[in-house]
């Protein structure tokens, strides 16, 4: 997999973005899981506008900006983050956070209201012993304003707890948990055949879902094909 972020983003981004246009219900159990919400899988998905201008650079394009039901005053911005660690995406997140909350102000005599998105960043890349989530801290004339951001890292999710939690939408990402053992896989046989089956475990867990209902054929088949996409990058 190559770990160069272009400037429009990587092929993981277009996965991200993929599944969430057109499966978006299964972002839900994602963001239940990031902000310990309780959403139910048949509460309507809106994406809202992912194009913003940063002051100074060209268009930029978020991962998501996203409400959760017609009547709901919260929106969610997800970062979706393959390179290593760093201080880069949550300047993303800020730059991509206000620039969303300007969009949606409100000004009332004299005051102009600025509601921020509930930002996170889902960590494709990372070490098992990070447990902390992110934070943005805001120095104003009229005080400090400081607010988490939770962070997501595929490295402490198997296969079970994917599935347990329903955490389909990451699983073209699990590949990213793997990724130390390519070198080897390349040139062991046991190894491409423990790969080939934890990929059949994944199509037979999809399966099983499909046929019970819980999954459509549709995002089956979407998911599968994101899986090959993410292998492929």
């Amino acid at each position: 997999m190559n770990e160069n972020k272009t400037y429009f983003g990587t092929p993981y981004d277009d996965v991200f973005r993929t599944q969430l246009v057109d499966c978006s219900y299964l972002i839900i159990p994602v963001i239940n899981e990031l902000f310990d919400t309780d959403y139910d899988l048949k509460e309507k998905v809106i994406l809202w506008q992912n194009e913003h201008f940063i002051l100074g650079e060209n268009k930029r394009i978020t991962d998501s900006m996203i409400q959760i039901g017609t009547d709901s005053d919260f929106f969610y911005h997800i970062e979706c983050e393959s390179s290593r660690e760093d201080g880069s995406v949550i300047i993303r997140v800020a730059e991509y956070s206000f620039s969303a909350a300007l969009e949606q102000s409100v000004y009332h005599d004299g005051t102009i209201t600025i509601r921020l998105p509930h930002s996170a960043v889902l960590f494709l890349r990372g070490q098992k012993n990070r447990d902390h989530d992110m934070h943005v801290d805001i120095i104003t004339p009229g005080g400090q304003i400081s607010y988490p951001v939770p962070v997501l890292r595929m490295c402490k999710y198997d296969l079970d707890s994917l599935f347990e939690k329903k955490l389909y939408f990451l699983l073209p990402f699990y590949l990213f948990n793997l990724e130390s053992e390519f070198k080897v896989i390349c040139s062991d046989e046991t190894k491409i055949s423990e790969l080939k089956s934890r990929y059949s475990e994944i199509l037979s867990g999809l399966n099983r879902l499909q046929d019970k209902g819980k999954l459509s054929t549709y995002a089956v088949r979407l998911i599968m094909e994101m899986i090959v996409k993410v292998a492929n990058g």
